[in-house]
């Protein structure tokens, strides 16, 4: 069962920045109680507000987005990056590209710039950037910084951010 407008009317209420339960679907539910439970937590993620319609998983965020906007985005990311905090002004649609761009940095990444790594066999630094499944590559520098320079350069063609090129 997909998620609709007159569903989520019907079942939940939107005040103060939460949902509640209009409407009685199980036992366990009460009118009136706040919606879901938190999941996908993990040591270094707080994890979503969910529930269970219909045995279909909902995310509170998509519900609420669906409740103001009448249809659900590709995807959304948290203005203040708590992805516990689904209140409406939270909420900014985006596609899942941009959703990835905007991520922090990986784990393994030793270069400490986003895009940029070092390439033993020419021992220079590479960067490729990545859009809509696609991963391009931009060119080989000298050094690190020069690197960075050239993706975010790139990032601005790509994604229109409006994120100061910093000079080195």
């Amino acid at each position: 069962m997909a998620l609709t407008k007159e569903l989520v009317d019907r079942l939940f209420e939107y005040r103060e920045g939460k949902l509640y339960w209009k409407e009685r679907i199980s036992k366990s539910v009460k009118i009136g109680d706040h919606v879901g439970t938190i999941r996908g937590k993990t040591n270094t993620h707080k994890g979503y507000w969910a529930t269970r319609i219909n045995e279909v998983n909902a995310y509170n965020h998509l519900i609420v987005f669906l409740m103001h906007n009448d249809y659900i985005p590709e995807a959304i990311r948290f203005a203040n990056s708590d992805t516990l905090d689904y209140r409406i002004e939270n909420l900014i649609e985006t596609s899942r590209s941009e959703l990835i761009q905007k991520g922090k940095l990986r784990k393994d990444n030793t270069s400490g710039y986003k895009g940029v790594s070092f390439y033993k066999r020419t021992n220079k630094w590479i960067v490729y950037i990545g859009k809509d499944k696609i991963r391009t590559f931009v060119g080989t520098y000298d050094t690190k910084e020069e690197a960075n320079q050239a993706y975010l350069k790139e990032e601005r063609k790509l994604y229109g951010t409006n994120k100061e090129i910093p000079q080195c």
